[in-house]
């Protein structure tokens, strides 16, 4: 329903034609206020309303409610939602059988993609003699109009639907998946994401030997592996712990915690959010089939493959500087900005952010820290 060719082509609407038209869109977007409604739709009903709708008409036909059959409806679907997972993307889908015609299975499958928290809906409903399937997509890489069209149907990337005869429930089903098989281009999962390796430990190495490791990698905590297998994970805080009753000696498998929160090679990136949300985590193991680990997804990782680079915050040099002191620290920034030409600024800066993705400590050393403390400019980077 986007009208720009339309305009393009200088085509009158008449009243009942911009009715008509706004019926549609207010079905297919809950009156715009499903999660799915997009941007074209609320231009399209502005450039509508400008033709002439009757508000009156479309309050005659729009009924968010649902009536007792739609109901019942609804509950038989919940009942039988099962969730599949497609090139990694999960996929919702529900069936059910009514003897007598029932509307609005377009405003059903959106409660119940809103329900289950779904990426992707399909809902097959039979009624009488035909199958009406409905689809909904929040995410780019399933595209419901073109796996709709397939089936005869059609609509737009994020709303379409198709009736079918001839074919059972189950018959319908088969087909679909089927249609998912080949059209749903290939979603993001954890080994497309993921750093590798991972910095470990193995479970013979002591209290001590972890802590000079956790040390040496500035890391808050770290895997505790065997034969490279997962076997649990251990901090900082329980290694000073242990040390602290003189348990250096000791092996860190006594201590680690077997806790693990972790994903598998082929976990879908909505999962994984899922996941970091519900455990409120910074970053999560990544294991294959035999539970070895090999990689580590962290929140920058996600934040990037989900929403783009430019919604991970920027950093200056300055969130780099790590001083037991905020006053010396904000001397050292000082110091920084005033000795420092801008493209030394942000050589610091960029250093900083891999040694930030990389969880390394970075350090400036040499005579450049002496000349940056006696306030003398260097010329030696």
């Amino acid at each position: 329903h986007n009208f720009k060719k339309i305009k393009e082509m200088n085509i009158e609407i008449s009243p009942i034609e911009a009715t008509l038209f706004a019926l549609g869109i207010y079905e297919d977007t809950g009156s715009l206020t499903f999660s799915t409604t997009t941007v074209d739709d609320i231009n399209s009903i502005s450039y509508l309303f400008d033709k002439g709708i009757k508000l009156k008409v479309v309050a005659n036909f729009i009924n968010i409610g649902l009536s007792l059959t739609q109901k019942k409806l609804l509950n038989k679907l919940l009942l039988s939602s099962k969730e599949i997972f497609c090139k990694g993307i999960r996929i919702n889908m529900a069936k059910a059988e009514v003897k007598n015609y029932t509307e609005g299975l377009a405003l059903l499958t959106h409660r119940l993609i809103e329900i289950e928290n779904s990426d992707v809906f399909f809902t097959i409903v039979k009624m009488v003699e035909r199958i009406y399937v409905v689809g909904r997509s929040r995410i780019n890489s399933v595209d419901v109009d073109e796996i709709l069209k397939e089936l005869g149907g059609g609509g737009h990337f994020q709303a379409a639907s198709a009736v079918v005869k001839d074919l059972s429930l189950d018959e319908l089903e088969k087909k679909l998946i089927g249609i998912l098989e080949r059209k749903v281009e290939v979603g993001i999962v954890a080994k497309n994401i993921m750093s590798s390796p991972v910095k470990t430990v193995n479970t013979s190495a002591s209290i001590e030997e972890t802590k000079k490791i956790l040390l040496r990698y500035g890391h808050n905590g770290i895997p505790v592996v065997e034969e490279g297998e997962l076997k649990g994970i251990i901090t900082m805080q329980e290694v000073n712990r242990a040390k602290q009753h003189g348990l250096g000696k000791e092996l860190v498998s006594k201590y680690m915690s077997n806790q693990i929160i972790s994903v598998k090679l082929k976990t879908p990136l909505t999962e994984i959010q899922e996941l970091m949300i519900n455990y409120d985590i910074g970053r999560t193991l990544v294991v294959n089939q035999e539970n070895k680990l090999v990689g580590i997804i962290t929140r920058t990782d996600l934040i990037r493959n989900l929403y783009g680079e430019g919604h991970i915050p920027k950093r200056s040099f300055s969130t780099y500087i790590k001083t037991s002191s905020k006053i010396e620290r904000k001397r050292q920034i000082e110091l920084i900005e005033k000795i420092f030409p801008k493209r030394v600024q942000n050589i610091i800066n960029k250093i900083g952010e891999i040694g930030d993705k990389l969880n390394f400590p970075v350090f400036i050393v040499g005579g450049v820290v002496r000349d940056l403390f006696l306030g003398i400019e260097n010329y030696d980077i």
